[in-house]
């Protein structure tokens, strides 16, 4: 849907590689001569714990070419789809579907939330108040992001804005750059993340060490 409704607005996507383990995608808005471009990789999907789920293991590369899809989708036609924010596969992609879901939720409550009521303090003469603003991440969020992070054992600075890039489709420098939005699509992310890796650990065997009981006493 989000690829039919950015085409039917004059934008073109373009498959530059594909395989079980690497795509490649452009896509560009009609009259553009520039290309944007997406890669989605098995690794990438591993680190956000998708590569276990059985439509990756059954179809790859056609995972891999939704994943994209759905990136550029949102790159170059954001006006186009407006509410759309998910694609089918990336629902599918949690087990129950819950943490896309509730994110979906937040977006539609979010849109439909009446207008914030007025600041006691008025904006100073020439000062531009943009009412439409996102709310920033708030110290909770924030907190609670260190601490799903450190669970999931992603712990250098990189690597988490690696991850929040994954998951977000845009480049951030640090974590209070994130809206309140975004930083709860990160959380239910990792913790869906961290969950698949708590049930893989106790589903794999521990084999156990063999040790003889010592003789007892009068025992020959």
């Amino acid at each position: 849907t989000l690829r039919a409704v950015a085409q039917r607005h004059g934008c073109q996507f373009l498959t530059v590689s594909e395989s079980e383990t690497k795509v490649v995608m452009r896509a560009r808005r009609r009259g553009q001569t520039d290309w944007e471009e997406v890669v989605w990789t098995i690794e990438r999907a591993q680190r956000l714990g998708l590569s276990n789920k059985d439509n990756w293991r059954k179809q790859p590369m056609a995972m891999l070419v939704a994943r994209a899809t759905a990136d550029l989708a949102r790159r170059v036609a954001a006006d186009a789809i407006l509410g759309i924010g998910y694609s089918v596969e990336e629902l599918d992609d949690d087990n129950t579907a819950t943490a896309a879901t509730r994110t979906v939720q937040r977006a539609t409550a979010r849109r439909a939330k009446p207008p914030a009521a007025p600041v006691d303090e008025p904006p100073l003469d020439g000062e531009v108040v943009d009412e439409d603003a996102p709310d920033p991440i708030t110290d909770a969020q924030m907190k609670k992001l260190h601490a799903v992070f450190g669970e999931c054992e992603i712990r250098d600075r990189d690597e988490r804005l690696a991850y929040a890039h994954d998951v977000l489709g845009r480049e951030i420098a640090t974590s209070s750059e994130l809206t309140k939005f975004e930083a709860s699509q990160v959380i239910d992310a990792l913790e869906a993340l961290a969950a698949t890796r708590r049930s893989a650990a106790v589903e794999e065997p521990v084999d156990a060490e063999i040790v003889e009981d010592p003789p007892l006493d009068g025992d020959a």
